[in-house]
């Protein structure tokens, strides 16, 4: 199933935990994260559907 582009506080619903818990998660692989979509930016609030596909992977979230 194709991921869809999501904002950080949606995923942070999904996966139950707050934004900034998102943000800081998003710190540990944001050298990942930019080799995956070299836009990426820690400041971004849209992730593309790649890093979506990315952190559910990572964090086992449904």
């Amino acid at each position: 199933m194709q991921e869809r582009a999501m904002y950080k506080y949606e995923l942070a619903d999904l996966a139950g935990v707050s934004t900034r818990c998102i943000t800081e998660l998003c710190k540990q692989y944001e050298q990942d994260m930019q080799l995956l979509c070299p836009t990426y930016k820690r400041s971004s609030k849209l992730l593309p559907p790649i890093l979506v596909a990315f952190l559910k992977e990572k964090y086992v979230i449904t």
